[in-house]
Parts: C-alpha cells; sequence; structure tokens
C-alpha cells in the first residue's frame, strides 16, 4: 500500500529530523508499506528544505518551494495533486505539463 504524507513547511527546520525519524519506524513497523512525501516549502528562511533533505533519508521526499509564503491552506493544497488517486504524479505544481 502506498500512502501520500503531505508536509507543508515555514520555518520548519528544527521540527523536520523527529518528524522524519518518526515515520521512518512507521515504515519499519509496518508491513508492505510505501511511504512518500511532499513537503511544500512556504517561503522559510531557515533551512527547511536543506534540513528536510537531510532528515528524509532514504525516504522518498519531493520538495515543492513556493518561492514566498503563500499561507497554510494554499501550500497544503499545493501538495495535495501530487498525491491523489488519480493525481499524475508526473505533473507537479508550478511544472508545464
Amino acid at each position: 500500500m502506498r500512502a501520500w504524507v503531505v508536509l507543508p513547511a515555514y520555518n520548519e527546520a528544527k521540527n523536520l529530523p523527529p518528524i522524519f525519524e518518526g515515520y521512518r519506524r512507521v515504515r519499519e513497523d509496518t508491513y508492505n508499506l510505501d511511504l512518500r512525501f511532499i513537503l511544500v516549502d512556504d517561503g522559510s528562511t531557515d533551512g527547511t528544505p536543506d534540513v528536510a533533505r537531510e532528515a528524509a533519508g532514504d525516504l522518498p521526499l519531493e520538495i515543492l518551494p513556493n518561492g514566498h509564503n503563500m499561507g497554510l491552506a494554499e501550500t497544503f493544497n499545493r501538495g495535495l495533486l501530487p498525491g491523489l488517486p488519480g493525481g499524475d504524479s508526473s505533473r507537479r505544481p508550478g511544472r508545464p505539463g
């Protein structure tokens, strides 16, 4: 089974390592669970994307940068399309179709 986790993030660098470690334990404890992560960076200034890449380690992670702060709702919605059933995972928000 595949599960997508959308992580809207604004200056969350210090919180990401324990979050990814927790998901890593879930993956190890759950038979046949294919976890995928989409982190939508909402204009962070604390290195959130770099910390996310490092903290994710072997967990599949895609990072979608907003470029500037767009707010929680818009940021979360932007990360939904790739993970929705029937969503075209080859197309990402912000990329030409």
